[in-house]
């Protein structure tokens, strides 16, 4: 849980940083939401702009892949039918991690009793406005659409597979599920999705 817990606050930050970055090229874009669910629920999505709908999806800085589950993607059912639902996949990178991870312990949990019984959900609204607001955080590299998905990553099978390795040098780049992947230099630039979002 206390792993869950880290992976959904860096994608907070990231979703920060990306709301002040389409703020500062004058896109009226909502603040993220901060609502707290239940383990097993997420956000529908992360931004929806003149009816646009916006994934986020961060990494550590030194991170050259947009990574998205092959199973979120290509299973779809009655309920939800993620492929046709987002417009556009946003690739970011916190940087450095580390800095995440210290903001994250500053908040106090240091084990998965704590987080169930101490964390101050207001506390740590502030601390995600407070770093976000001192601190550069990130850069994008860029995002796909929702046809480069579907015409080129999954149609020609863009796929690193479960149990495989991303640059074999320890054990935590092994891939525990299927993931489509963008290389970062692959992605479309920023500046025109900030055109088209105006």
């Amino acid at each position: 849980m206390l792993e869950i817990f880290l992976n959904a606050f860096h994608g907070k930050l990231a979703e920060f940083g990306i709301c002040r970055i389409f703020q500062s090229k004058q896109i009226n874009i909502p603040l993220p939401n901060l609502d707290i669910y239940k383990l097993g629920k997420w956000d529908n999505y992360d931004f929806n702009i003149n009816q646009k709908m916006l994934s986020v999806k961060s990494s550590a800085y030194y991170s050259n892949l947009l990574l998205l589950e092959t199973k979120t993607y290509t299973e779809v059912n009655d309920k939800q039918n993620n492929l046709l639902k987002f417009d556009y996949h946003i690739f970011c990178r916190i940087f450095p991690h580390e800095q995440a991870r210290d903001i994250y312990k500053s908040i106090h949990p240091i084990s998965e009793k704590d987080l169930q019984q101490n964390l101050d959900p207001q506390k740590l609204k502030e601390t995600l406005f407070r770093c976000i607001m001192k601190k550069r955080m990130l850069d994008i590299p860029g995002y796909i659409t929702k046809s480069d998905l579907e015409e080129v990553i999954i149609k020609y099978r863009h796929i690193i597979y479960q149990n495989n390795y991303l640059n074999k040098c320890s054990d935590n780049n092994k891939m525990d599920v299927n993931n489509y992947y963008v290389l970062a230099k692959d992605l479309r630039n920023i500046s025109t999705l900030f055109n088209q979002l105006k």
